[in-house]
């Protein structure tokens, strides 16, 4: 048996981010559950400062997905964000 070898060309194809990737997701029809360590990575927010906030009603609330744990929909993080105002001034 004679088994030919062909030399494999790659490409660089940039990854998408986890933050594109999570964005994405939330935009089609799946809108996964993220956990709190993934909303803290996607908002660069702390756990401290993400509680805050939803006792706040400043940002989006949790959901229960099971006795002791939470997580919040993509689509939910990724309307937070869309909705965010621009408050520093990029002029000169």
């Amino acid at each position: 048996m004679d088994i030919q070898m062909k030399p494999i060309t790659t490409k660089f194809i940039p990854e998408k981010s986890y933050h594109q990737s999570i964005l994405e997701a939330a935009h089609q029809s799946l809108d996964p559950f993220l956990k709190i360590s993934e909303v803290e990575r996607i908002t660069s927010k702390s756990k401290s400062a993400i509680n805050r906030d939803v006792a706040d009603k400043t940002f989006p609330a949790p959901y229960l997905i099971g006795k002791r744990a939470i997580a919040w929909r993509a689509s939910h993080i990724a309307q937070w964000m869309d909705e965010l105002e621009t408050t520093v001034s990029m002029e000169g």
